[in-house]
């Protein structure tokens, strides 16, 4: 069972995945696939936000990673922009992974 912190995190994502949706319906022109893409992250966010363990909020977390991947490459601006997004997006994502996974060692260890 999640926490009240938790409880926020999951109610706060829901409504903000609400309210992409509701703004993709007059924003974007690929509503299906946007919306694919949105349940997915909104699946992801409330398997990080109700996992107990920690190696099921890392896998969840890194999952995360793929519909937002996704988000950028379909629906970026313009081609230069979306890869420089995906290339900060990736550096970013797999240097903060190596030290969650480095202190997620430390914590298991002792």
């Amino acid at each position: 069972m999640a926490d009240e912190l938790s409880l926020a995190f999951l109610l706060l994502s829901t409504c903000v995945v609400g309210v992409s949706a509701l703004a993709g319906v007059y924003l974007i022109l690929d509503l299906v696939t946007f919306l694919r893409v949105l349940i997915g992250l909104e699946f992801g966010l409330l398997v990080v936000f109700t996992c107990t363990s920690l190696f099921v909020f890392l896998v969840a977390f890194e999952c995360i990673t793929v519909p937002i991947f996704l988000m950028i490459l379909c629906f970026g601006s313009s081609r230069y922009e979306r890869v420089k997004a995906i290339f900060i997006f990736l550096s970013f994502t797999i240097y903060g992974s190596l030290v969650l996974v480095y202190l997620i060692l430390c914590i298991s260890d002792g």
